[in-house]
């Protein structure tokens, strides 16, 4: 089959990846089955119940998220059913139908199959500017096998959730595709819904990377799953995020990735294995909110390395220099809100080096220096969706605005966003009628000394600009759930590594216990401590004289 695909030069055609991936998919379906039976014990549901997925939004990531998950497990559908949501009625121009109908006619496959259920005229008519009643939508593209923010790719024909209240009560995982911005407006309705649920508050996998910046109690941001915490009452410990480095059309071609869960250890390693794929490898880790802010991050910086390649004429060499400088302010932003930065620089540094390579952000940026678009116009782009950066480049200058820290001259205190020359030009750039030509300057300007010396000056990396409250306002204590929703399991013992930290509790020295003690809670017949469990082999029988002797 590989071989019938290669085109006449030998070279390989690029649907063998994806072929080659579903076969090596369907080439265990008992293994299969039984990671949608882990994620059913670990939600509480029996082996006859059938896993409701629903993904909450359906931009280009969120729909190939829920498609990968549909294709993987197309085998089972009445063990797992996987169904999308987004807002209706969105109608698509003739330059979009336009491409989709390219797309058609490139696969006998879809095309014979549009031809025959009589959708194709539909798309032909809405390409040629045609009124059609009613008129083609984003839905119906999307049920048709098409993200309308997508170009390029054919998915899965999807199966929709009309109601969303339904999906509130019913569905055992969430997706969150939804933008930052539109968060609450999509989220804070569903709260009455979830708490007339009969069965434990569903888990929530969210794939937004944005941050919103509030005020009060004390100036912070909040992050996707911290937002849907709020509005609707969801716990913190079933509430998961999954980031990158990713750019989403690569991820359904087969081409080999890896990418993050974040969340409690109950939840996380079950669902994991549900996300991955033949070629994408889930790595898992426990703090959340730190990596989805770190997700919010590289987008501001994408938009800059999008502009300075373009003004720039793509130069390889100022594009290193934006690169130098950029991570230097990354990495101080990092000093800025974490106490563990060296656990961030490989995930910000990966997931930023693929935005700018073919991310939307770097893409927005490269539009700007060309004068196609304005700042003006908004940060909603037809064709693309959301462009997630333009709205953090606000949330993170005004909470470094408000973030002391004592770098300044002969150490005194001065704000963090007087340090980030690059952030404070992206922002006055998008918000405030500065030019693209001013942001190159400026940044050759700030050549002069190199940025490191300043950013990661030994204050810095002896933790002097962390700040705790930026990420959590309480000051170390433990954010109070809302009682909207009931759970029936104990929730996480532990805080993040910065909540501990900024109790002057050493973190490295919490990890063997943090697991030891959550084996304890799964079961472990042997006590907190756990380590004589892992000693015994298989085949040994364990005897209890012989642990006290």
């Amino acid at each position: 089959l590989f071989r019938s695909l290669e085109t006449s030069d030998s070279r390989p055609c690029p649907q063998i990846a994806v072929f080659a991936s579903i076969a090596m998919t369907d080439a265990h379906p008992s293994s299969l089955e039984a990671e949608i039976d882990a994620v059913k014990q670990v939600l509480g549901r029996s082996k006859k119940d059938r896993l409701e997925i629903v993904s909450i939004g359906a931009g280009a990531w969120a729909a190939v998220f829920a498609c990968l998950l549909k294709r993987k497990y197309a085998e089972f559908p009445e063990q797992l059913r996987v169904r999308m949501w987004r807002r209706p009625g969105k109608k698509l121009r003739a330059e979009q139908a336009s491409k989709l109908l390219k797309q058609i006619n490139s696969d006998q496959e879809v095309l014979t199959r549009l031809r025959d259920n009589g959708q194709l005229l539909r798309y032909v008519d809405t390409s040629l500017g045609r009124q059609l009643d009613p008129p083609l939508t984003a839905d119906e593209a999307l049920q048709d096998g098409f993200c309308d923010t997508l170009d390029g790719a054919v998915l899965l024909p999807m199966e929709l959730c009309s109601e969303l209240q339904e999906a509130a009560l019913e569905a055992d995982v969430l997706i969150n595709g939804v933008p930052s911005t539109s968060t609450l407006e999509v989220w804070a309705p569903l709260a009455e819904a979830l708490s007339k649920r009969k069965k434990d508050p569903p888990v929530v996998i969210s794939l937004s990377k944005g941050v919103e910046f509030v005020a009060d109690p004390s100036p912070h941001i909040l992050t996707p799953t911290r937002l849907i915490h709020r509005c609707t009452g969801i716990p913190l410990d079933r509430l998961l995020y999954f980031g990158g480095p990713n750019i989403a059309i690569e991820i359904w071609r087969g081409e080999f990735a890896t990418a993050r869960l974040c969340g409690v250890d109950e939840f996380r390693a079950p669902l994991a294995a549900l996300c991955a794929q033949p070629r994408l490898s889930v790595w898992h880790n426990r703090d959340v909110i730190t990596h989805e802010v770190m997700g919010g991050l590289k987008n501001v910086y994408a938009i800059g390395a999008g502009l300075v390649d373009e003004a720039c004429n793509h130069g390889a060499t100022p594009n290193s220099v934006y690169f130098s400088n950029a991570c230097a302010e990354m990495s101080f932003i990092t000093h800025v809100l974490s106490r563990r930065p060296e656990m961030l620089s490989g995930p910000l540094l990966a997931d930023t080096y693929v935005t700018m390579l073919a991310g939307r952000n770097a893409w927005y940026g490269r539009q700007l220096a060309s004068g196609v678009i304005r700042a003006s116009d908004g940060d909603c782009v037809p064709g693309k969706g959301v462009i997630q950066g333009v709205s953090a480049v606000r949330a993170f200058t005004m909470l470094l605005a408000c973030a002391p820290v004592p770098l300044g001259p002969e150490g005194s205190m001065c704000s963090a966003i007087d340090l980030l020359p690059l952030l404070q030009g992206l922002n006055n750039l998008l918000f405030h009628g500065g030019t693209v030509q001013g942001f190159v300057y400026s940044m050759w300007r700030e050549m002069q000394q190199d940025p490191a010396d300043r950013l990661l000056s030994r204050a810095a990396r002896d933790g002097l600009a962390f700040i705790p409250t930026l990420l959590n306002p309480s000051g170390g204590a433990p954010e109070e759930v809302p009682k909207a929703i009931g759970v029936r399991k104990l929730p996480e013992p532990f805080l993040s590594d910065d909540k501990l930290a900024s109790m002057g509790i050493d973190v490295e020295s919490m990890d063997k216990f943090r697991k030891s003690y959550l084996a304890f809670r799964a079961g472990d017949s042997f006590g907190a401590a756990g380590e004589i469990s892992r000693q015994v082999s298989n085949k040994e029988q364990f005897h209890p004289a012989a642990r006290i002797a």
